[in-house]
């Protein structure tokens, strides 16, 4: 689900050596071959599915899921530990149980709560790629 391969001109800035570089395949600086830490994760809307609401829900139900524990996994956090640190005056946002129907697919998260899930996790952008229908 995750891949190296950067959207269209994307660039990244070396935590080691402050390079500003075009992420490469090998997710490593140019200069000092330190990890970029970097992913990306790529959903292709289908005609089919993004022009019905029920196509939209089932592609989301389906890849949500796994989205989710690989990058809960990605950051070596049990579902405990990442609901833990969803707590806003003393009281979690999300519970355990409810990141595991996430999980599982179960249940269908609010964007609100993806949202925040995925600033929790390290999502530091999300990008959205129109294509302009007149061209």
């Amino acid at each position: 689900m995750f891949t190296n391969l950067p959207p269209d001109r994307d660039v990244l800035k070396c935590g080691k050596c402050q390079l500003s570089q075009w992420p490469n395949a090998n997710n490593r600086c140019v200069r000092c071959r330190h990890h970029l830490n970097v992913f990306y994760l790529e959903i292709k809307l289908l005609h089919g599915i993004a022009e019905s609401e029920a196509g939209q829900s089932e592609m989301i139900r389906v890849v949500l899921p796994g989205v989710l524990r690989d990058m809960r996994i990605r950051r070596a956090l049990t579902q405990s530990e990442l609901s833990r640190s969803l707590k806003i005056g003393g009281r979690s946002q999300i519970t355990r149980s409810q990141l595991s129907r996430f999980e599982c697919g179960h249940v269908t998260p609010p964007l609100r709560t993806v949202l925040l899930l995925a600033a929790k996790l390290g999502v530091d952008q999300l990008v959205l790629r129109i294509r302009d229908p007149r061209l």
